[in-house]
């Protein structure tokens, strides 16, 4: 849970709220999307929408594995039309969603993020985006260049007041924290994290930061507790993955057999709705280990 780092945020201020889709109506938002697409009324105010309909489909990927090629030429698309608008804004959106591409592409590949790296550097020319800082910090802490990561962290705190993005600042200057072996410092970003996801109202992310809040818990009664809330969070948004987390550490934390096989079922139940093949073998081999 510790090393999930593909969290976001957008930053777009636009009809559609920023993370309206973050709050589990994916279709409605989606729908909306195109609707305002459609009826915009000049190219930049087109080009910023296209940039952020790029950048829901690949939430939407994320989150759900709904479908990377349809995010890829979303995000051509994005591109393009930002620099035949020449908005200094959308062409910012546009790269940033291309590096994230690069980014996922690279976490779920062969973690070379070089390509990716170069990327956020050229949107970071264009305008200074708190979401492109964010995934700069995030390429320095996949490489362990913990230093610049965390630095670029807290520059994201610095330039944006948005409770999304910082909860993800908070979200990974806690987890530098706790590498440097002070868990007690960390749990408070943590607990930022899970307060500022909630007040975005970015349902789908909520159950994510109790997971690591939980999993930083030193008390094995809070932290069942912790996960208890992350469970109900996620079954509501359809955080899948989250659920999936949450129930599989509260198959390792039960000391009722019973319970425990309860709890691996529901966590199969949830890598089996996310559709991850990997993540599915896992939870079958933990279930049937219980079970016998």
């Amino acid at each position: 849970m510790r090393n999930f780092a593909v969290l976001l945020a957008t930053l777009i201020t636009l009809p559609l709220a920023a993370n309206e889709w973050l709050a589990g109506t994916w279709i409605r938002a989606e729908r909306k999307l195109d609707r305002a697409v459609a009826e915009a009324k000049t190219p930049a105010a087109e080009a910023r929408l296209l940039a952020k309909r790029a950048h829901f489909l690949l939430d939407r990927n994320v989150y759900h594995r709904a479908d990377s090629e349809r995010a890829r030429v979303a995000i051509d698309e994005a591109l393009a039309a930002a620099k035949r608008s020449g908005d200094a804004t959308a062409i910012a959106l546009a790269m940033h969603a291309r590096s994230r591409f690069l980014y996922f592409g690279a976490l779920d590949g062969d973690g070379n993020f070089a390509a990716a790296d170069a990327s956020i550097d050229e949107s970071l020319q264009v305008q200074e985006l708190a979401d492109a800082w964010f995934y700069r910090g995030l390429v320095r802490q996949m490489r362990e260049e913990y230093a610049p990561a965390r630095a670029a962290f807290e520059h994201v705190l610095v330039l944006t007041n948005d409770p999304l993005v910082r909860s993800f600042a908070h979200r990974h200057i806690g987890y530098l924290i706790e590498l440097g072996g002070d868990a007690d410092a960390a749990r408070v970003h943590y607990r930022k994290s899970v307060d500022q996801r909630r007040e975005s109202g970015a349902h789908v992310l909520v159950p994510f930061a109790l997971n690591l809040l939980a999993d930083s818990e030193k008390d094995r009664a809070r932290a069942i507790e912790l996960l208890h809330e992350s469970t109900a969070a996620a079954r509501c948004s359809k955080s899948w993955r989250a659920l999936n987390a949450a129930e599989a550490k509260l198959a390792e934390l039960s000391a009722n057999r019973e319970v425990a096989v309860k709890h691996a079922r529901r966590a199969l139940d949830a890598a089996q709705s996310y559709g991850d093949a990997a993540m599915i073998a896992e939870a079958r081999t933990k279930l049937a280990e219980l079970s016998h």
